[in-house]
């Protein structure tokens, strides 16, 4: 080989040493600014607002299950509305369909003569407790839209008072023998558990 050639050799491996890191200059150059761009385009996805839709979508499904619960405390499905009469020291609770079925009930000797004081539409001298609580529902205007009869546990009936506002409806505890003094005097129907009827209830004809 001639020297010229060796030279020009020599000048082309030059060039490449000097290219090769421009090269690789250039590729350091090209992966900061791809990291640039992919953090950059993350940076823009709101991840804050995702979180946001998930927590209100799970807060919806929470109120969703409080009004399905509600519904069922409010709701009739499995009750039985009753006719209620009133013997001594004992209540007869009559199912109105079938009226030889029904429970018969002890109950205190005041209650029961307040509940035939309702059934009777009578009012004493004095207004006893019940018919404190009806004129009270009348003056503000809350109708009473059912009184259940719900449980029975450890000897003790339990019941529910449903009121209606007209903005809103509560479905309230109360004893069984107030609902239905109550419900007697504002011509509220008053309804049993049919499971309660049918593991308790007689024939009362």
């Amino acid at each position: 080989m001639t020297k010229r050639k060796i030279n020009k050799k020599k000048k082309e491996m030059r060039k490449e040493e000097n290219v090769l890191p421009i090269l690789i200059y250039a590729l350091i150059v090209s992966l900061v600014i791809s990291a640039l761009f992919y953090f950059d385009v993350v940076g823009q996805i709101d991840f804050g607002n995702d979180l946001d839709v998930l927590e209100k979508e799970l807060l919806e499904l929470e109120e969703l299950e409080e009004d399905l619960e509600d519904m069922k405390e409010f709701s009739l499905q499995g009750f039985t509305e009753i006719d209620v009469e009133i013997s001594t020291d004992f209540a007869i609770l009559r199912d109105k369909s079938k009226r030889c079925d029904g429970m018969i009930v002890a109950i205190d000797p005041n209650q029961g003569y307040s509940i035939q004081q309702g059934l009777e539409s009578k009012v004493s001298f004095r207004p006893l407790s019940h018919d404190s609580i009806r004129d009270i529902l009348e003056m503000y205007e809350i109708e009473i839209v059912a009184v259940k009869i719900t449980d029975l546990r450890r000897g003790v009936y339990f019941g529910r008072m449903i009121l209606d506002d007209g903005e809103k409806i509560v479905n309230l505890d109360v004893r069984p023998s107030d609902g239905i003094a109550v419900a007697v005097r504002t011509d509220t129907p008053i309804y049993i558990s049919e499971s309660l009827l049918e593991e308790f209830g007689e024939n009362v004809c």
